[in-house]
């Protein structure tokens, strides 16, 4: 009896070890399979995520990035990971002094970002999309192509209704890149029907797409942020932009309109110019040389009124 108690005893510890080592080996492999078995194990890195969710969502952007980019060396393919230093590198960009180490930034946003979308892209993914879209129009005009193909891809999913108008901006000023002039229009006029009172900036940008093929409609839009701006400066650009229209055709109204911002508000290099220019076309060119020194007296650096007077610096 009592040897039958110490086999059977004996029996079932060697048992026990056996399925223990079973165990661990099978998870191993079930683990290196990446069969989600340790799905409730990973407590830590959770929280490690929503740590740096929170941080995100505070705009703490540079912690955001420096962790996710110290997390990323264990697990360079992890989604949230590459997301989440993607975004905080573009929003880093935005910060940065030089054009040089703005890039730098931008570079790596689009790196990550188009790792993520192959480690795991879905339908949802327009958030990323529209990073993607404005990180490529800042890497210039050779990229806009590829700025308007992810601001598109965003837009058609419409992730978020309250970044249509936003969104539609940023293509306005990719399509004008590309100079494709009445695709920038159309999309800035869709911005312009969701932001309401219409922006000075807005009014502008949508005018200078115009310009380039319905110089009726250009100046419709032109008309309407003079009359709607609060903002001299915005009023100003619209009158330049105003005058070089009318000087195709209507040199008084140009004049009137490059006079009309000597009035308001004082002396201006640019209008002078614009008005020395006209008097050069008219043959005047005693009071073409006398307006490009009034250019100069306003702006010593004004470039365009030193090249006509041969001045060099």
């Amino acid at each position: 009896m009592s040897k039958r108690c110490v086999s059977s005893g004996y029996g079932f510890s060697r048992k026990r070890t056996f399925c223990i080592i079973l165990l661990t080996v099978s998870t191993a492999i079930l683990f290196l399979a990446g069969v989600p078995f340790f799905a409730k194990l990973p407590r830590v890195f959770a929280d490690e995520k929503k740590a740096i969710q929170t941080l995100w969502e505070n705009a703490a952007y540079r912690e955001t990035f420096n962790i996710s980019e110290e997390m990323l060396k264990d697990s360079p393919l992890d989604y949230d990971f590459l997301v989440l230093r993607g975004f905080s590198a573009y929003q880093l960009s935005l910060s940065q002094i030089t054009e040089a180490d703005k890039q730098v930034y931008i570079d790596m946003s689009i790196r990550d970002l188009r790792k993520a979308l192959v480690v795991k892209s879905t339908d949802k993914d327009g958030l990323i999309f529209y990073v993607l879209g404005k990180a490529y129009y800042c890497k210039g005009a050779n990229f806009a192509d590829l700025a308007v193909k992810f601001l598109e891809q965003s837009k058609k999913i419409q992730w978020e209704q309250d970044r249509a108008m936003d969104m539609s901006e940023w293509l306005g000023l990719a399509y004008a890149a590309l100079h494709d002039y009445p695709s920038s229009a159309d999309t800035f006029t869709e911005a312009l029907n969701v932001r309401q009172p219409p922006s000075d900036l807005l009014l502008l940008a949508i005018a200078q797409s115009y310009m380039q093929f319905d110089s009726d409609m250009a100046v419709s839009y032109l008309k309407l942020c003079i009359n709607t701006s609060k903002d001299y400066k915005a009023v100003v650009q619209a009158r330049l932009l105003l005058g070089r229209i009318f000087e195709q055709g209507d040199i008084q109204a140009a004049k009137e309109q490059y006079t009309e911002i000597l009035t308001s508000i004082g002396e201006n290099a640019e209008s002078r110019y614009r008005l020395g220019e006209i008097y050069a076309k008219e043959n005047d060119l005693i009071r073409a040389r006398a307006e490009w020194r009034k250019a100069i007296n306003a702006d010593p650096t004004h470039g365009p009124s030193r090249e006509r007077l041969s001045i060099r610096y």
